[in-house]
């Protein structure tokens, strides 16, 4: 591992790298739309009964906005609590998501759901990465979701300890 100085300050190496990307895919069920939407306090029909949907013109019921949201906001959480590519240790912390809810998502729907880091800053005071992110989320009749967020990536703060202490230790710190 190496660290940079910036400032007079030692700057560990990235945990996040320009480009990174990550995705999952969710399969949406009729049971599991109406689970989620029950526990988010969405009572919307739409979301709960197949025959109030077809009334209004869907081909079944549909996710809550909530729903999608929560899995396309989770998987950054998800993501970013894993180790680094070199195995570091590391965790997250949201700091700001927007998103834009473009199509409904129906039973039957398998979601793809897509991130990239576009940029990435260390910043001293808050001992992490301050990482920007664009992503989207498809089903195969298009984009039902697009989004930007902003987050934090850290070592754990043990883990952050002992990174800075082996990198005093290394010859590579001590030749600098």
């Amino acid at each position: 591992m190496t660290a940079v100085a910036s400032r007079g300050e030692l700057e560990p190496a990235p945990l996040v790298a320009l480009g990174e990307r990550f995705g999952r895919r969710v399969a949406f069920d009729e049971a599991g739309i109406r689970a989620f939407s029950t526990l988010a306090g969405d009572l919307n029909p739409l979301h709960h009964d197949a025959d109030a949907a077809r009334a209004a013109g869907y081909p079944s019921i549909s996710a809550s906005g909530t729903h999608s949201a929560s899995l396309f906001m989770g998987l950054t959480a998800t993501h970013f609590s894993t180790p680094a590519a070199d195995g570091r240790a590391r965790e997250v912390l949201g700091m700001s998501f927007g998103l834009h809810l473009r199509a409904p998502v129906f039973a039957g729907d398998e979601l793809e759901i897509t991130w990239q880091v576009k940029a990435t800053h260390w910043k001293p005071r808050l001992n992490g990465w301050v990482t920007e992110l664009d992503g989207d989320a498809r089903t195969a009749r298009g984009v039902v979701l697009r989004g930007h967020a902003t987050v934090l990536v850290r070592f754990p703060r043990e883990a952050h300890a002992n990174d800075i202490s082996e990198q005093q230790e290394s010859p590579q710190h001590a030749a600098q």
